[in-house]
């Protein structure tokens, strides 16, 4: 799959699988993925870290609503979030408050 492109393939993964995060992940590694976006907040994007039998790259999406939510999901290994949900409601003031709480949720763990 990889080969066939001159840029990173990522893969959305569906929100239920019934295939266990570590077969998936190697199948997806196996093929090329040069990683994922994980849907269900943490509980899925944390075992999925957990489980998987290989490294990938992991974009967190669902259950983003803070920048202290940011911090935890990059500190855990996310390469980025997704804020669709908290952007339609907040609209674009809502990264000027993402980088606050950041910077806040930084200060509180040095």
């Amino acid at each position: 799959l990889a080969a066939a492109s001159p840029r990173p393939v990522w893969a959305k993964l569906p929100e239920r699988s019934r295939m266990p995060y570590a077969e998936l992940v190697a199948v997806l590694v196996d093929a090329g993925v040069h990683g994922v976006v994980v849907p269900n907040g943490f509980d899925a994007f944390e075992r999925l870290l957990l489980e998987a039998s290989r490294p990938i790259e992991v974009i967190a999406v669902g259950g983003i609503a803070s920048g202290y939510d940011v911090t935890r999901a990059r500190a855990k290994g996310a390469r980025a979030v997704q804020v669709t949900a908290v952007l339609r409601t907040e609209g674009p003031g809502l990264f000027a408050r993402l980088e606050r709480e950041m910077q806040k949720a930084a200060g509180e763990r040095s």
